[in-house]
């Protein structure tokens, strides 16, 4: 459970989610045993559900999210093993530069600005949060190369109680499909009817 400051957005939000930077909506039991059935059945289904992207460590795991932006997990996981021996801490990378940076992703989509946004971030993490990854989305967000639309990974790591859901293009077709929305909003945001779901780890799993 997070024992971070309850955010003033979320401070009613139930216990354990009140440092969130929004208020929950209100739910019915009703909602609330779909829910549970739903999850059950992901449970069940995906018994192994787990994040795709390879990290040993949360700087790895938010330099890995930021280049998986419009790349492959795949695609990531093949040049992160080079780049993270190079580079072996957020320290390492805020020494460096993005020119610097840039052989060890030019795989990847965008490696130009991807390489930019790594070495502001953890410039950042280094000079403002004094060498660790922050663990509340408000300060996460003030990263670059990070933003609420981006796909973001499950943060579930020894250090951080944060957890949350990778969230793409292709898994907004997921609200409509399972019925959860009848939005065109999410059923027309992907072209593809392919999802799939990451598991909650607790902190210190």
């Amino acid at each position: 459970m997070s024992s971070t400051k309850p955010h003033p957005k979320g401070k009613d939000n139930p216990r354990g989610l009140r440092d969130l930077p929004f208020g929950l909506p209100e739910v019915t039991p009703a909602e609330k045993r779909r829910a549970k059935r739903i999850a059950d059945a992901l449970d069940e289904h995906y018994p192994d559900a787990h994040c795709e992207l390879v990290y040993s460590n949360p700087h790895e795991l938010l330099i890995a999210t930021i280049l998986s932006a419009q790349s492959t997990d795949a695609g990531v996981n093949k040049a992160t093993p080079a780049l993270f021996k190079k580079f072996k801490s957020p320290a390492d990378f805020a020494a460096s530069s993005p020119e610097e940076i840039e052989p060890y992703i030019k795989t990847i989509g965008l490696y130009r600005n991807k390489a930019k946004a790594i070495h502001s971030a953890m410039t950042s993490v280094v000079e403002d949060f004094g060498g660790e990854v922050p663990s509340n989305m408000d300060d996460l967000l003030t990263l670059r190369g990070v933003a609420a639309r981006r796909p973001m990974s499950c943060w579930a790591t020894p250090s951080t109680s944060m957890s949350g859901c990778r969230w793409t293009r292709t898994s907004s077709a997921c609200p409509g499909g399972w019925g959860w929305s009848t939005s065109r909003r999410w059923t027309q945001s992907s072209s593809r009817s392919t999802c799939w779901p990451f598991s909650r780890v607790s902190a210190g799993a």
